[in-house]
């Protein structure tokens, strides 16, 4: 018998991007399905919407939960599958994205599987992100950051989840980091590098773009994972510690904020002058929104030449 797989779908006043999450969960090539969203006052006759879904068993959680991470939680307590795997509603799974992952992890004997991201900008593709890293990920996840695209990129056996005690509720931005470094001191980690999931960015209001939070998490991340990432040793320490310092530098350059950014990538420097990036970065800042804008202009004009 098939294993049930449940997915979890926190959504916020945002109906027809939901609609497009649900339906995409609808068509994937792999049954039975279990389709759990948790939703809230402010999107009304989700319910209905979601009852007549067109997967084996289907549950509206009307819950107004107070982050993302609490709306998962709900979900992971309620779930019915074996396995659990997340979906934003703002993103959409590709057809085969479930069937491709129980497949690998039933190859690989893993707890938790990963596949490839694109990312979709208002003007077409803006990245790719294409998953390598397998097996013990812990020292991986520490040093750095974009190991893994997006949760809805995850698939995760619930006894695992359950196991870590599922999301941090303190964390808005970093929970994903910090439950994949947790699930990983528990199994090994298998991925597709296949981009199996639409990531979409640009046009809508999204909790990533505030800087505010992100430093937040930031300390509450190095307070709670500092201690591991020395168990690997000073380098890996110091490359913990400056994946946040420049994640606190790209958010603020991308909002305009160059002062901040030219802070945080000198502070990444001064902490790991080895680290080349740390120095490409300060200089990308330094010489202000024309070189930086310039330098992600680049970026995304190769992807798309590349994958379009």
């Amino acid at each position: 018998m098939s294993s049930l797989v449940s997915a979890i779908v926190p959504t916020h006043d945002r109906p027809q991007m939901l609609k497009r999450a649900v339906r995409s969960i609808e068509r994937q090539t792999y049954s039975p399905m279990e389709l759990i969203v948790i939703g809230s006052p402010k999107t009304p006759n989700i319910g209905e919407f979601v009852t007549n879904a067109s997967v084996e068993q289907t549950q509206y959680l009307d819950a107004d939960a107070s982050s993302p991470s609490a709306a998962r939680n709900l979900g992971i307590k309620n779930a019915n599958g074996e396995y659990l795997a997340f979906l934003d509603d703002d993103d959409e799974w590709l057809p085969s994205k479930t069937k491709e992952q129980l497949s690998r992890i039933s190859e690989t004997g893993t707890g938790v599987c990963h596949v490839g991201v694109k990312k979709i900008g208002p003007n077409g593709i803006n990245s790719i992100s294409q998953p390598q890293t397998e097996g013990d990920v812990t020292k991986k996840l520490l040093e750095n950051t974009g190991v893994y695209g997006t949760l809805s990129a995850m698939m995760v056996h619930r006894d695992l989840a359950t196991k870590v005690g599922g999301f941090d509720e303190h964390l808005t931005l970093c929970e994903d980091g910090d439950f994949n470094i947790r699930l990983s001191l528990h199994t090994e980690f298998s991925t597709i590098s296949e981009a199996l999931v639409n990531k979409y960015t640009g046009g809508h209001e999204q909790i990533t773009d505030s800087i505010d939070i992100f430093y937040k998490d930031k300390e509450q991340m190095i307070n709670k994972h500092r201690g591991l990432a020395q168990k690997f040793g000073e380098k890996t320490e110091r490359k913990f510690l400056t994946k946040y310092m420049r994640g606190e530098g790209r958010r603020a350059a991308n909002l305009g904020q160059y002062s901040k950014a030219r802070q945080a990538y000198l502070q990444a420097l001064l902490e790991d002058p080895l680290q080349l990036q740390n120095w490409f970065w300060l200089l990308l800042v330094i010489a202000g929104p024309v070189s930086f804008k310039s330098a992600r202009y680049v970026k995304r004009k190769v992807v798309r030449i590349v994958f379009e």
